[in-house]
């Protein structure tokens, strides 16, 4: 009878879905239903949701804008109208939930984008040979968002094994780009929601509709930081591998 092995390891959430997309993977796999034109299909559709990606983070730029206009009465007149922008009724209130629901949004697409890169990257490995150069090509990709750091970050793996490695002033020049990398992403999303929750949601307090758009305010916030964290921070897990009869031979 097959032996099963458990241990403990640290992986993202979202890797450990990729670990239970594999394991799916291998029954179609068996069964051909993995093809180029499938793939191929899959590919077109994250291609699209990048697309989708980049017009929601556009529009959450605009929303902010406006967002901070009406919270500092900053006066822009509209001459055609002959109002102040910053004094539209409801502006504050109105751009508050326009950008929170684009956080949302963002959260949601930024998912949709790693589980579908999981599930492309988990078809094209089970059709790749088990080796070590076949598969280290999948692990050049990394999650949306994040794709640009990932020639910086290689070069503080501990542990890894390059046959092409960054010495002195190319060291130096990895660390800084890795260091204002990660220092942006969190300036792009945080500050405008620290602006939100710490500057513009306490002053809305007034009415029961400015309470709830001030809780959806906090809840898409959170849920933003919750898709980074299942990203980007590594939990603990316990993994159950069923050893194969030749695998219990050769620890024997």
């Amino acid at each position: 009878m097959p032996k099963s092995k458990t241990s403990r390891v640290w992986v993202t959430p979202l890797f450990r879905f990729r670990v239970l997309t594999n394991q799916r993977t291998e029954i179609f796999r068996n069964s051909n239903l993995i093809t180029a034109d499938f793939i191929s299909d899959m590919v077109a559709t994250s291609e699209k949701l990048n697309k989708s990606s980049s017009r929601t983070l556009l529009f959450a730029s605009l929303y902010l804008a406006v967002l901070y206009i009406a919270y500092s009465g900053s006066g822009i007149s509209i001459k055609i109208l002959g109002i102040e922008f910053s004094d539209i009724p409801k502006l504050l209130e109105i751009s508050i939930a326009l950008f929170s629901f684009s956080l949302f949004y963002v959260g949601v697409q930024l998912l949709r984008q790693e589980i579908l890169r999981q599930s492309i990257d988990s078809m094209i490995g089970s059709l790749l040979p088990n080796d070590e150069i076949s598969q280290a090509l999948l692990r050049y990709r990394s999650g949306p968002g994040f794709d640009f750091i990932g020639p910086f970050k290689a070069s503080f793996l501990i542990g890894k094994t390059e046959t092409i490695k960054p010495v002195g002033f190319t060291k130096l020049f990895n660390f800084i780009a890795y260091t204002i990398s990660l220092i942006t992403i969190l300036l792009v999303y945080l500050i405008p929601m620290l602006f939100l929750l710490a500057y513009a949601v306490p002053s809305m307090v007034t009415s029961i509709p400015n309470i709830v758009i001030g809780g959806v305010a906090w809840m898409s916030s959170v849920f933003l930081l919750i898709v980074f964290v299942s990203m980007m921070v590594k939990f603990p897990y316990d993994e159950t591998v069923i050893e194969k009869p030749n695998d219990v031979e050769n620890n024997s």
